[in-house]
């Protein structure tokens, strides 16, 4: 009977949510400096060491990692350039990492973001 309860709290504690650890990398402002976009570093403490992400949301509010809410997520931060073009257009530049997830646009505070992808590196 104690091995069952002993493996029954092995099993549930394996299953429980992992937070991961999240680094504020750099932040970047809108022209109208309402909205930002922020590059983070998470560690999932898995297989693979760390993901990098870039959220944008309003000024000073919170991020949650784990509500899929990015609107780009790669392995690598290796010569990355972000820039606002304007207001409501985002790019992202010199991409080298692979990209597990990239959202093209994303409603904030009722406006919509555009974010644009290259992997060019201007020379």
């Amino acid at each position: 009977m104690k091995s069952a309860i002993v493996l029954l709290l092995l099993f549930a504690s394996a299953c429980s949510k992992i937070e991961p650890s999240v680094d504020l990398l750099h932040n970047f402002e809108s022209g109208d400096q309402q909205i930002e976009a922020r590059l983070v570093r998470l560690n999932f403490h898995a297989t693979s060491p760390h993901s990098y992400r870039i959220y944008v949301v309003k000024k000073g509010e919170q991020i949650d990692p784990g509500a899929g809410l990015e609107v780009l997520n790669t392995d690598s931060k290796e010569g990355l350039i972000v820039q606002w073009m304007d207001d409501q257009n985002l790019k992202v530049s010199c991409l080298k990492g692979t990209v597990y997830h990239w959202q093209n646009k994303v409603l904030v505070d009722d406006k919509t973001i555009r974010i644009e992808l290259d992997s060019r590196c201007q020379s």
